[in-house]
């Protein structure tokens, strides 16, 4: 669902409230290398998705909102969290 300004012909990304209302979100997606800095600034494990080829509960990639989220992935046997 993409919001709209009515007193705008251009539509807006999702605001956080619509996201709010749309959670847990789903995304599965490839993790990609990012610039490196994650862990070490926020002094967690990080993760970068890839927009390309992902599958996302709220539409596209580009319909997130801005910014960090806490998530888990399941690889093989194992439950790991990060901040994607």
């Amino acid at each position: 669902m993409v919001t709209s300004d009515p007193t705008s012909d251009t539509p807006d990304s999702l605001s956080s409230q619509d996201v709010a209302r749309q959670l847990p979100i789903r995304c599965v997606s490839k993790v990609v290398r990012g610039y490196g800095r994650g862990s070490s600034d926020l002094g967690i494990p990080t993760a970068n998705l890839s927009r390309e080829g992902g599958s996302f509960s709220v539409g596209s990639f580009d319909d997130l909102p801005t910014g960090i989220y806490w998530g888990f992935a399941k690889v093989g046997s194992a439950v790991l969290t990060a901040a994607i």
